[in-house]
């Protein structure tokens, strides 16, 4: 999982600073594409600017004069990108960066009379009539040509006209999905088991796509290619809209409450470490600021009686369950007493609120989460343990906590105390408003920069031979030392316990007729609801996300009491039984047993030779599907067998194994030239292996249905569109086979043969396809994603025709 997110951050994104000139230069590159209508394009070239706009700290570095007003990048920035994203008709988007752009500066008049005619018809687009008619008397009462222009007097009648006719004054209503559900385990109940540990039963019937989970992340990284293109806290996509950290050019937020929010919770810290933060391992980033999260809920508790007595206990926990695992470990117990104290410790469940038995998902549930401290390696271990021994250093030392002497730290100090300690310096707002010293938030930012730009030449080299450290076995004796132990037992948490968030994109572009899509990693969660789900194999639900929002639906039906699980990655319909065990044990450390598992051992299923046919060769006489057998004492290796019961032929592989990796490595060079837009040159080439793999490869491998897909967008690229159907259609065939029929991967193959029908006219076929693929967007995609609103729109399109008329002739 770590492996996902880069360890290294380049040279060259360590040195940007905050610059205006590269502002003035990105906003006349963006000035070129918005005279070309290219609006998006500026918009984002716009936002690219503002990630090195400066503060207004220092003027004679970063302004510019015209006429006698002094402006400001900044302003010019936002000024200029609300007029893109106005042509884009973005209109809520619009107002915001208008009243950004004066509250950066004063505008000259010319400006001024653009924004105040902009707000005003964005606020009538916006069907807010009241705000609109303020907005024009605002203009009228200021001097100069704005009282003349033919604008102003249009606006003036069109609101006689609403008010006349109360109409356009409807104010729009909010996402169903913008509201955040109360308790997240409304619909479950929380169980333990010895051998499953905690696990959630459903506490009524469940119908398929009922959602049983609505869970906001409790903290969250990005994956650092998405870090100047989405929002840092909530991951939304703010390329085109994105508002800057105003210390460093790294990150960028969709709006002024994400980044103010970020800021008082973790950003305060890394905003200046990111010589050390992107250099350590993505975990030792996660478990920092999963820390800064719970310091920061710790100390607005205080201030909030109901969360108060949900968070009040917390660092009180924490230190009885250090104390608890200091004693075990130390204690040399016999097999008795070892069984007697694990039944012991099976008699509750863990991360529930001490005062009233719920589970709250704040951080003492996170801190709950499993480590599986004893399955981990020593390896693995003690490069946890030298990461947070070097991160707690840093941080110390970019906070100017003072390290404690070896002589004083021989007896150990309270657990708890240490704790309130360590979460007490980590807070922002707690040294904000400490009023007995006197915090200078400049002063800290450069004491964390000097500190990181000297630590940051020392931070381990991941590939290099590290020092072998060992976790001690007795209870922190200083703040330092309950800090490591923190780092330490969140990056093993992590392991095992991180979601990543997957995020589906176009490889193609997005105006053609077939695209190729792929899943992107977005970001990596914490979600510590979900985290109580159980995996199989063949699970119940299904996950989707928004955002930094996991949604969990049900699959198929479920009872009362019945258990709900999640597939944690290897499934029944991507993987065989063997690579299944393999990947569970490897990673999660448990065998599995669920119903899909065990069914496999007691019998060769259907499902599994269905599986088999997806990576089965072709037999050479009778063309059904040749299974490799794997290497046995009475098997050679590189040989198949056939799997049809009347032929059962044995075939030696070996020649035909190397003819399809040559094959393949030519199929992969071509998909490369594709997404550079060399399509009518690779065409030929994909159609003469298509022919060769259909000679050695059997009609439902996985491979084929790939082959096909690319071949059908090389046709639609060529307006081709009668051939990328006949190639489309055998991929959806082989979609479902791989995937099942209610599945996401075969609803989207769907979906690009329904708008194949529909560019070329054939209404009713378009029509009989969409109907299959709409309740699968319903089930697995947020209602704001792009596929179920071009979907929504194509159906809304094909109610309104006779599709009658519209019959395939017969």
């Amino acid at each position: 999982m770590d492996t996902l997110f880069p360890t290294g951050i380049s040279s060259l994104s360590l040195t940007e600073t905050k610059s205006a000139s590269t502002c003035w230069l990105l906003k006349s590159e963006g000035n070129k594409h918005f005279k070309q209508n290219e609006f998006e394009i500026a918009s984002e070239i716009y936002t690219q600017g503002l990630r090195y706009a400066p503060p207004h700290s220092k003027p004679s570095e970063k302004k510019t004069t015209v006429g006698d007003l002094e402006e400001y990048p900044i302003e010019v920035l936002y000024s200029n990108r609300s007029a893109a994203l106005f042509r884009m008709k973005k209109y809520d988007l619009c107002v915001k960066d208008i009243h950004r752009s004066w509250a950066n500066g004063p505008q000259d008049h010319s400006r001024q009379v653009k924004l105040m005619t902009r707000l005003a018809w964005s606020y009538w687009h916006l069907k807010k009539v009241k705000e609109c008619e303020e907005t024009v008397k605002s203009m009228l009462s200021q001097n100069g040509e704005i009282k003349t222009t033919r604008e102003v007097k249009v606006l003036q009648r069109m609101i006689h006209k609403a008010k006349l006719g109360k109409t356009n004054n409807v104010q729009e209503k909010g996402s169903d999905e913008d509201e955040i559900q109360g308790d997240v385990l409304a619909k479950l109940d929380i169980n333990f088991d010895k051998s499953k540990g905690r696990y959630l039963t459903a506490k009524e019937f469940m119908t398929s796509s009922n959602n049983v989970i609505n869970e906001k992340a409790y903290c969250g990284i990005l994956n650092q290619k998405y870090q100047k293109t989405h929002c840092n806290l909530c991951f939304k996509d703010c390329r085109i809209s994105g508002v800057p950290c105003f210390g460093c050019t790294h990150v960028m937020y969709c709006s002024d409450i994400c980044r103010n929010k970020a800021w008082v919770m973790h950003h305060w810290l890394e905003c200046c470490m990111w010589p050390v933060i992107y250099k350590s391992e993505a975990f030792a980033q996660m478990a920092l600021r999963m820390i800064l999260h719970g310091a920061y809920e710790l100390y607005t508790a205080k201030f909030d009686k109901e969360q108060c007595l949900i968070s009040g206990h917390t660092c009180s926990s924490i230190a009885s369950h250090i104390k608890n695992s200091c004693i075990t470990s130390k204690t040399n117990t016999t097999a008795k007493h070892k069984k007697k104290q694990s039944a012991s410790q099976t008699t509750a469940v863990t991360g529930l609120n001490p005062v009233d038995n719920k589970y709250y998902g704040k951080y003492w549930s996170v801190y709950c989460l499993q480590t599986h401290f004893s399955d981990h390696g020593k390896a693995r271990i003690s490069k946890c343990e030298s990461t947070a021994r070097f991160l707690a250093t840093v941080v110390e030392q970019c906070l100017a906590i003072p390290q404690p002497s070896p002589s004083k730290s021989k007896h150990a100090t309270n657990i708890e105390s240490l704790l309130n300690q360590v979460f007490g310096n980590l807070s922002f707002p707690a040294m904000h408003e400490n009023t007995d010293s006197m915090f200078d938030i400049e002063d800290l930012r450069n004491q964390v920069k000097s500190v990181c730009e000297k630590f940051g030449k020392l931070v381990p080299d991941k590939n290099a031979k590290q020092q072998t450290y060992s976790v001690s076995k007795e209870m922190p004796k200083n703040s330092h030392g309950v800090l490591v132990h923190l780092i330490r037992h969140h990056m093993l948490q992590l392991y095992t316990n991180s979601q990543a968030v997957i995020q589906v994109l176009p490889e193609g572009k997005a105006d053609k007729e077939v695209e190729t899509l792929s899943q992107q990693r977005l970001a990596l969660c914490v979600f510590p609801h979900c985290s109580l789900l159980n995996h199989s194999c063949d699970a119940n639900t299904f996950v989707s996300f928004d955002g930094d929002r996991i949604f969990v639906k049900m699959l198929r039906t479920a009872n009362m009491g019945d258990e709900i699980c999640h597939a944690y990655g290897p499934c029944v319909t991507r993987y065989s039984y063997k690579d299944r065990q393999k990947a569970l044990k490897e990673q999660y450390f448990f065998k599995c047993e669920c119903a899909a598992c065990m069914k496999h051992k007691t019998a060769s299923s259907d499902e599994q030779a269905l599986m088999d046919q997806l990576t089965a060769f072709k037999c050479n006489s009778c063309s059904g599907p040749v299974k490799i057998i794997e290497s046995s004492r009475d098997a050679k290796s590189g040989w198949g067998k056939c799997m049809d019961q009347s032929c059962m032929k044995l075939h030696d592989l070996s020649k035909v194994q190397q003819l399809y990796i040559h094959t393949m490595e030519e199929v992969n060079l071509q998909a490369f030239k594709i997404m550079n837009g060399n399509v009518e040159k690779s065409i030929d080439v994909l159609l003469r292996s298509l022919k060769t793999l259909e000679t050695i490869l059997y009609k439902n491998h996985q491979t084929l249905g790939a082959l096909h897909d690319q071949v059908a967008y090389c046709y639609s690229q060529n307006s081709n569109i009668s051939m990328a159907i006949e190639h489309i259609i055998k991929s959806v065939k082989i979609m479902a086979l791989k995937f099942g029929p209610k599945s996401i991967e075969y609803g989207r193959e769907v979906y690009k043969l329904c708008a194949l029908y529909f560019k070329t006219g054939q209404y009713f076929l378009a029509h009989k396809y969409l109907l299959i693929a709409s309740p699968i967007f319903v089930g697995f995609l947020p209602a704001e994603s792009r596929e179920r609103k071009e979907a929504k729109q194509m159906k809304m399109f094909l109610d309104t025709m006779d599709l009658q008329l519209k019959l395939p002739s017969s």
